[in-house]
């Protein structure tokens, strides 16, 4: 979680603590992509990202140009971070990264990917928001709520092939503490974990 977003937190009191609560649990709705990915295999589910994708672009340049034609101000209100009033949110960059994610890599490390980068970023967010103490070179970021993101994506290996999801634990580790802030985990966490497993997976198979 971001600086500005913990002092969103601090300033609104209990209301933003819960707007923060109810973008995180929305989050967790992005697990249908890998669940599908499981069950109906890799092209019904990029098709899917891919129409999702456009209509969210479709969307963002409606409320950032025509705002009048944008149909959810009250939704989008009740939600959105400050830095998001003005620039492209959070929904336009899950779409984008994990369309790239499934159409790049291939399927353990896409799941993997997709699955993990949604439970990371909500562990992390949470408890770096209530008890981040110990910053990390990453502004905004905590070591308490890296680790809380890493332990949820290590777990993942009660579900998925170990060597995988530990290489997309370090990455994790690495994207949360030494990337620039400016770039949006939404982007950013599908591509880099997928990367990390992909070539965890080729150096299995060499």
């Amino acid at each position: 979680m971001s600086k500005e977003s913990r002092r969103e937190l601090e300033v609104g009191g209990e209301a933003n603590v819960r707007k923060e609560a109810a973008r995180k649990l929305l989050h967790l709705i992005g697990l249908a992509a890998p669940i599908a990915y499981l069950h109906v295999g890799k092209n019904s589910v990029l098709a899917s990202l891919v129409l999702c994708l456009a209509a969210s672009a479709i969307l963002e340049a409606l409320r950032l140009k025509h705002p009048k034609f944008f149909p959810f101000h009250a939704a989008f209100k009740a939600l959105a971070r400050q830095r998001e009033l003005n620039a492209p949110s959070g929904y336009l960059y899950f779409f984008l990264g994990a369309s790239i994610t499934v159409a790049v890599f291939n399927s353990w490390p896409a799941i993997i990917a997709l699955t993990a980068s949604i439970i990371g970023d909500v562990a992390s967010a949470l408890v770096g928001s209530q008890v981040g103490k110990i910053p990390v070179p990453r502004k905004g970021r905590t070591l308490e709520g890296t680790l809380a993101g890493a332990l949820s994506i290590i777990s993942l290996s009660a579900l998925y092939p170990l060597p995988q999801v530990a290489a997309a634990t370090v990455a994790f580790m690495v994207v949360e503490t030494l990337s620039p802030a400016r770039l949006d985990d939404n982007l950013l966490h599908p591509l880099a974990l997928g990367a990390a497993a992909h070539l965890c997976e080729l150096v299995i198979k060499a």
